[in-house]
């Protein structure tokens, strides 16, 4: 690990330590370490206390259709009768956009089915996504706003398997099973937690020497600048098919370091010329880019 690779780590578990689920690395962290608490977390959203998840990953990515965007999921999960789940922590409301939504089920179905296979098969292998967010998106005061497919007008359910799910990290009422999961949704401590199975694992992440947390987040750390740099590239190539191949790269290449050096300074867990060393630019440059965005 470079020195300013562990300088970012260690700032970051220290930041961290006061932090919820709401915080995205925070939550990577936590699933990473209490892949558990995914099916715990499931059970209660959907209202479904048998449901068993088969397979889970955090951070996972997913690819579209060939040439299309991809999409990385904060958390990825299959049950034991098929249906896939897309699960995102979302601190601000603009992350949390019904175009997302739409976009996130259509990669989840997209990836349901083999070539060949028969589209009847969707009938078991259904898909939800499902926005955890900080505030209530639709103000309406509730804990749970469920999107499924059907007509307003006749009420005719196109029971197609596909949910869109809103969960409001910003309901108070834990007389309800869901109200007292959005409150350990928003807990930094295992003493602040009211289910057993959040303080545990809250607990767990306490016990884990500072080693072996950090690094977890020293892989977070890695992910967050190779994906900054490769949506850049991704997005230069795409412009190189009109500029040039070699053009586009370069360009791409150029914005992804510009990305990763924002990143860093949005984190503000490094100095300046830390960034600047991290990103081979040069301070002014770094300062230049901090003043851009407000910093």
């Amino acid at each position: 690990m470079s020195k300013v690779n562990q300088s970012l780590t260690k700032k970051l578990f220290k930041k961290l330590k006061n932090a919820t689920l709401m915080n995205d690395e925070f939550m990577t962290l936590f699933f990473r370490i209490n892949p558990e608490c995914i099916q715990f977390m499931l059970r209660i959203i959907m209202n479904k206390y048998d449901l068993i998840v088969q397979e889970a990953r955090v951070q996972h990515e997913m690819e579209g259709a060939h040439g299309t965007r991809a999409v990385k999921y904060d958390i990825f999960a299959t049950d034991s009768k098929g249906t896939r789940y897309d699960i995102e922590f979302q601190k601000e409301s603009s992350g949390a956009s019904p175009y997302r939504a739409r976009f996130n089920i259509a990669i989840l179905d997209a990836n349901s089915l083999q070539p060949g296979e028969k589209h009847n098969l969707l009938r078991e292998r259904q898909s939800a996504v499902i926005f955890i967010t900080q505030k209530d998106y639709f103000k309406r005061d509730r804990p749970l706003y469920s999107f499924p497919r059907f007509d307003p007008e006749t009420g005719i359910n196109l029971n197609d398997g596909s949910t869109i799910i809103y969960v409001n990290g910003s309901y108070n009422n834990i007389d309800t099973a869901l109200g007292k999961l959005i409150h350990d949704f928003n807990c930094s401590h295992s003493s602040e937690a009211l289910y057993t199975e959040f303080a545990g694992a809250l607990t767990n992440m306490e016990s884990k020497g500072e080693e072996e947390v950090m690094s977890v987040i020293d892989e977070i750390v890695d992910e967050a600048r190779a994906e900054a740099r490769a949506e850049a590239i991704a997005e230069g190539e795409a412009k190189g098919k009109a500029e040039g191949i070699a053009q586009g790269k370069a360009q791409g290449i150029a914005q992804g370091i510009k990305d990763t050096a924002l990143n860093l300074i949005r984190m503000g867990v490094l100095a300046f010329n830390q960034i600047a060393e991290a990103c081979n630019l040069s301070l002014a440059q770094v300062q230049e880019l901090a003043k851009s965005i407000g910093r």
